[in-house]
Formats: C-alpha cells, sequence, structure tokens
C-alpha cells in the first residue's frame, strides 16, 4: 500500500511537470489519493511492527495424533492427542491449551454441547505440568495434550475436572488454543480446527461380547474423510 500511495503521488506529479496523460483531470485529487494510500501503507506497517514488539511467533508444529496405552487390567485406552512441537532453540514456557469450542453431530443435526467451551485441558505428560495445566516444552522437543479418551465410553480430558463432556458417540469438530511464552513475551496465540470422530463396535470371541472402539482425530474438513459414516440427514442438511 505505501508502494502504491508512492507510486499515485509521483504519477500525478509527473502530470503536472511532465508530459504524462492524466488518469483524473485534476491532479490535485490524484495527489491526494496517493499521500492518503501511502499513509495508510505507513499505519499498516508500523501496526504490524508493533504487534512484532507485543507477540513472539516462535516456530510452532501442532499434529493431530492417535495415541494407545493400556490401563492395570490391560485395557486399551485410545486418546486424541494434539502435540505441540516446538521447532526453536529456545524453550516455550507455561504453555497451555483450551477447548474453544466443540460441536457434536447427533441425531442427524449440528448439535453444540453447552459446557464444552474455553475449557483448559491436560497434558500427557501431567506430573511435569502445574496445577493450571501449564508445561514447560524444551528446544526441539514437543509435548501432546491430552484432549479426549475413548475405551468403551468417551469423554474429553478436562484440567481441574480430569474428564467432562457426556458420553456422546459420533462426530465432533473442535477448536483448540495454544498458548505460552517464549522468550519472555507471550506467544501470539495459535490455533488448531480439526474434527473428532468416535463410536464403538461390538463383536464375539468365543462367545464373548468385546467392544472395540474406533476413534479419529484429524485437522481440516471432515467432510473430505471418507471413513466417517454419518446418518444421509446429516450430509442433506450441509
Amino acid at each position: 500500500m505505501l508502494v502504491a500511495g508512492m507510486a499515485v503521488t509521483g504519477y500525478s506529479l509527473a502530470t503536472l511537470f511532465g508530459n504524462v496523460p492524466a488518469i483524473i483531470s485534476d491532479w490535485r485529487v490524484t495527489f491526494a489519493i496517493g499521500v492518503m494510500l501511502a499513509f495508510l501503507g505507513v499505519l499498516a506497517y508500523l501496526f504490524k511492527r508493533e504487534l512484532s514488539f507485543y507477540w513472539a511467533e516462535p516456530e510452532v508444529r501442532c499434529s493431530a495424533i492417535i495415541e494407545e496405552r493400556q490401563d492395570a487390567s490391560l485395557r486399551t485406552i485410545k486418546f486424541a492427542c494434539l502435540e505441540i512441537y516446538n521447532n526453536e532453540g529456545s524453550a516455550i514456557t507455561d504453555c497451555c491449551s483450551t477447548l474453544v469450542t466443540a460441536t457434536n453431530y447427533y441425531g442427524g443435526d449440528m448439535t453444540p454441547i453447552p459446557h464444552l467451551k474455553d475449557e483448559r485441558l491436560q497434558w500427557m505428560n501431567a506430573a511435569f505440568s502445574s496445577d493450571d495445566c501449564k508445561i514447560t516444552i524444551p528446544p526441539q522437543k514437543g509435548e501432546k495434550v491430552n484432549i479426549a479418551r475413548a475405551s468403551g465410553g468417551f469423554s474429553f480430558s478436562g484440567c481441574k475436572t480430569n474428564r467432562f463432556g457426556i458420553d456422546l458417540q459420533g462426530l465432533y469438530t473442535v477448536r483448540i488454543r495454544v498458548d505460552g511464552k517464549f522468550q519472555g513475551k507471550d506467544m501470539k496465540p495459535l490455533f488448531f480446527d480439526g474434527y473428532m470422530y468416535v463410536a464403538n463396535q461390538i463383536y464375539s470371541i468365543d462367545d464373548a461380547h468385546q467392544i472395540w472402539t474406533n476413534l479419529i482425530f484429524e485437522e481440516g474438513d471432515w467432510t473430505k474423510d471418507k471413513r466417517i459414516k454419518l446418518p444421509k440427514k446429516v450430509y442433506d442438511d450441509q
């Protein structure tokens, strides 16, 4: 914008003092437009520069993964995790993640789940996080956020409540915010938009019924994921 303003201003002066055809008959109008564009360009530059002083913008990678663990009874528990990887040479401190929103597709309609909003999330490595679920991510290393768990039932993993949400399966769209500090400054918030799908399947082995839980967690648009099968009405309403 600054360059455009200077170009328009210069062109207006050229039409005044040189043999250059004018875009607008009155050179003063062109000159005023050029000055205004240049002024707005300067403001935009200063605003961006001020933000760079206020926010730290470290190189951080957010990846959706599924992790499996076994409990004491050898039951497999699946975790939907968001790995926060620090690509910088300095640590990210006071890093925390918040479930901004979670929306469930239920009964053919997209139904917001009331209390799944602005909930601080747990870390998988909870023993090294603070009471308010903040953690330090060393240089060139990552930590995983425990967003939800599934093993027959399903629940989100809150910082204070451990588990929250109703045992409602199906498809969720989620938005997660990541905050922290880098080199003494607040980190510019990162946002992850993705989806989660959970469904139980019952099968029999030697007349004993077993439950197998399918858990999918990915970034982006769920409608492009052919693994997700929902009632036809959901697609009709899109």
